[in-house]
């Protein structure tokens, strides 16, 4: 009897012994405010990281997170890179539309033989990203009336127009007509008053003479250089 009630006594201190050696691991394995750790020991959490960064597309970096308080993670300060200066892209190749060509001096151009209206032959020049051509020069209007001279064409629509405020001409582009392209001006043109709203080109005239926009014509579309 005696020997029975010593060997329990000694299990039971063997045991004592063995949770007193778990609960001081895992006081060091999981720092906490409380008095003791939970058993089983869990790992302890990750402090946070400071957030990831794409560089140059993601807005200013936002501040870095701030640790839990109940967790004694390192005290050491995100530091979040900054960015690189954005780098330079290069433009790609402006694609020209089938059938247009470029002048070297002048711009790239696309004759229209079938004829519109002003406004839809303005409207089918916008669908090939360019607008009905506008000539800013003599030299210029001279490629043109030779364009027209070769493929047997009087008269072209081309960029001008005073619809909205009578004899302030705009251009396709809605700014206003400069001073050389006022010298294009057929003698005694712009004529027409309230009637004539729209600009074409005369080919035996050799210059800009206005007309009714509802007036079919040939004409050109011009697309600008990027």
């Amino acid at each position: 009897m005696i020997v029975w009630v010593s060997a329990l006594v000694a299990l039971v201190a063997g045991t004592s012994d063995v949770q007193g050696t778990d609960i001081d691991l895992c006081a060091r394995m999981c720092p906490s405010s409380q008095s003791q750790c939970p058993t089983p020991c869990q790992p302890c959490p990750s402090c946070p990281s400071c957030p990831a960064v794409h560089c140059p597309t993601l807005p200013p970096i936002p501040p870095c997170p701030v640790p839990p308080i109940h967790l004694n993670c390192p005290t050491t300060p995100c530091i979040c890179p900054a960015c690189p200066p954005p780098p330079k892209c290069n433009a790609p190749p402006q694609v020209i539309p089938r059938g247009y060509t470029t002048v070297p001096g002048f711009g790239t151009y696309k004759l229209y033989p079938d004829k519109m209206k002003w406004l839809d032959a303005n409207l089918t020049c916008a669908h090939d990203g360019g607008y009905l051509v506008i000539p800013n020069s003599l030299d210029e209007l001279y490629y043109l009336l030779t364009l027209m001279a070769d493929n047997g064409i009087r008269f072209i629509h081309v960029g001008f127009q005073d619809i909205h405020h009578e004899n302030a001409f705009l251009t396709a582009l809605d700014q206003p007509m400069d001073a050389i392209q006022r010298t294009l001006w057929g003698d005694s043109e712009p004529d027409g008053g309230r009637d004539n709203n729209c600009v074409y080109l005369h080919v035996d005239k050799r210059r800009l003479m206005d007309e009714p926009c509802k007036d079919a014509e040939a004409f050109v579309c011009e697309i600008s250089h990027t």
